[in-house]
C-alpha cells in the first residue's frame, strides 16, 4: 500500500474529529435507534477535503475499515423501554489500532419516552444505540468499551459497561455488538 505521509495523518486526524462530533450521515440518531458517530459519507468528505492544493487527493477506497458498532444491554433490563430510559449517558471508549485512544459520548442520550428502540435483535433484547467508527489503520484491532451513565458522577453513576471490538479489514464495513452487562439499573 502507498504511503500517504503528512496528508494520511491528517485523514485519521479528520476521522477522530468527526467521530467525536457525530456528524455525518451516520451522524446523530433516528428514532430507530441508529446513528452516533460519522457515517462513511462524512469520513469520504473529510478524506477528499484534506487533499493537496491540486484538489482532492486520490485515496484509494480500500484504505478507511468502518465498524458498525450496535450496544445491547443483557437480561431483562436490556427488554424493558422504562430500565433503558435510565441511561442518561453512553460514554465510548475506542482503543487499539486508531491513530490514540479516543472517547466520546453518543448522541441522544436521555431518550425521550416515546423514543422507539426499533425491532429485537435476535436474542430477543432492544438495541440500545448504534453507531459507526473508521480507523485508517492497515491491521491491528480496534476495541469499544461502552459505559452507561445514570447522570451520577463518579463511579457510581456507572449503571452498566461492556466491550467488544474487531480486527482491521481496509474496504470493508465490520460489524460489532458491544454486550453491555447492567450493574446499577434503579427497579
Amino acid at each position: 500500500m502507498a504511503s500517504y505521509g503528512f496528508e494520511f495523518a491528517a485523514i485519521g486526524t479528520m476521522i477522530a474529529a468527526l467521530i467525536v462530533t457525530g456528524c455525518g450521515s451516520g451522524g446523530g440518531h433516528d428514532n430507530k435507534g441508529v446513528g452516533g458517530a460519522a457515517g462513511p459519507d462524512a469520513v469520504d468528505a473529510a478524506i477528499a477535503e484534506t487533499g493537496t492544493e491540486g484538489g482532492a487527493m486520490d485515496l484509494p477506497t480500500d484504505v478507511v475499515t468502518y465498524f458498525s458498532v450496535g450496544v445491547e444491554v443483557t437480561g431483562p433490563t436490556g427488554r424493558d423501554k422504562n430500565k433503558l430510559a435510565q441511561v442518561i449517558s453512553a460514554e465510548v471508549t475506542a482503543s487499539g489500532a486508531i491513530s490514540g485512544e479516543s472517547i466520546f459520548l453518543l448522541d441522544n442520550f436521555p431518550r425521550a419516552p416515546t423514543y422507539d428502540y426499533g425491532s429485537l435483535l435476535p436474542d430477543g433484547q432492544l438495541l440500545l444505540a448504534r453507531f459507526q467508527y473508521g480507523t485508517t489503520k492497515e491491521s491491528g484491532h480496534l476495541e469499544f468499551k461502552i459505559d452507561l451513565h445514570n447522570g451520577t458522577n463518579g463511579p457510581d453513576g456507572v449503571i452498566g459497561s461492556g466491550s467488544g471490538g474487531g480486527d482491521i479489514k481496509p474496504g470493508a464495513t465490520i460489524d460489532v455488538i458491544v454486550v453491555v452487562t447492567p450493574s446499577a439499573f434503579a427497579d
